[in-house]
């Protein structure tokens, strides 16, 4: 089994493609459709987020920037992108323990 970080990462990596699956997901029985709902507490999370982390979020995961693309764009260092990224993270995390227990 995955931990939570990883699952977390896991859904931001792959959220483009279980987004374009949603409808076949709610369509019909497939394992993914727990993939789409868990997408949904990924968004409810990122609106809870600052609007920083969010943006560093979508830079890196959901753009698909490197974290020095996004280091470049936002003008701020490689280790600054780290740290918003480590805070988005654990917001996500933190989101999922309260919805799923």
């Amino acid at each position: 089994m995955k931990t939570k970080e990883e699952y977390v990462l896991f859904l931001l990596k792959n959220y483009i493609a279980i987004n374009a699956d949603q409808k076949k997901c709610d369509n019909s029985f497939v394992p993914m459709g727990g993939l789409v709902r868990d997408l949904k507490h990924v968004d409810k999370a990122l609106d809870l987020m600052d609007s920083y982390s969010r943006r560093i979020i979508n830079d890196i995961y959901l753009d698909g920037m490197s974290w020095m693309d996004a280091a470049e764009k936002n003008y701020v260092s490689h280790s600054t992108i780290s740290r918003a990224r480590k805070k988005a993270l654990k917001t996500i995390i933190s989101y999922f323990e309260q919805q799923l227990g």
